[in-house]
């Protein structure tokens, strides 16, 4: 079953980074796109923003968490390190609709992509069950999985990739309220016209993603995934 992003009414409220630390957040997001980069061969080195300092990020963290008493996440394009703060806004049989102030929007079921709103050339929907199971139980493997997405006729194109998951390392994750030993998976992924990409997931003992590298469309590329909680 292939599961897509619908639109939805929800009292749920998003969260704004404050403008005022426009050169702040930017610098993170270049700092969160080298540091994935050096785990991801393939990553865009398009971002060229000066690395944060701690100090610099614990400020923008602190703030997100302050803004929101619930979920929380920074999630940062790859391709131009622009990062937004995500809240939950919906959700529908396990899959969870996060919702940046600006409108845009990703779905994930446990942590993996399913759809995202609002970008550009958006993952309308994807079908990925095998490929969680997997992920989640931190086991290698091969696969198959399914990315739908809208042509320039405005048609939907289905694009299925061959996958193999594997270990790469462990590593701690520690940001905001999250504070995990997790094993970084690979998910190397191709499809026979050319087409490739490269997801990582960064999943804890119990099976929580707790960071995540993942590819949107072939204009989109990469968006990486950081709760904060």
């Amino acid at each position: 079953m292939i599961v897509g992003l619908t639109a939805c009414g929800s009292d749920q409220k998003t969260t704004q980074l404050p403008r005022m630390w426009g050169g702040l957040v930017k610098g993170i997001g270049s700092g969160v796109v080298k540091k994935v980069g050096s785990i991801a061969g393939g990553a865009d080195k398009s971002a060229t923003a000066a690395a944060p300092k701690a100090g610099d990020t614990d400020k923008v963290v602190r703030g997100a968490l302050a803004a929101t008493p619930g979920p929380i996440a920074l999630v940062v394009r790859e391709s131009n390190a622009a990062v937004s703060a995500m809240t939950p806004v919906q959700t529908n049989g396990g899959y969870q609709t996060w919702m940046s102030a600006q409108g845009q929007s990703i779905t994930l079921r446990g942590g993996v992509l399913s759809a995202t709103r609002g970008l550009g050339d958006d993952l309308m929907a994807s079908e990925f069950s095998t490929a969680a199971a997997a992920i989640h139980a931190r086991r290698p493997g091969a696969y198959t999985r399914t990315y739908e997405h809208l042509s320039g006729q405005g048609e939907n194109s289905v694009l299925v990739a061959n996958c193999e998951l594997s270990k790469v390392k462990s590593e701690r994750v520690a940001i905001g309220e999250i504070d995990a030993n997790a094993m970084i998976l690979r998910e190397a992924c191709k499809h026979p016209a050319g087409i490739s990409f490269e997801n990582l997931y960064w999943v804890d003992g119990s099976g929580r993603v707790v960071k995540s590298r993942q590819w949107v469309s072939q204009s989109v590329k990469y968006l990486i995934v950081q709760p904060l909680r």
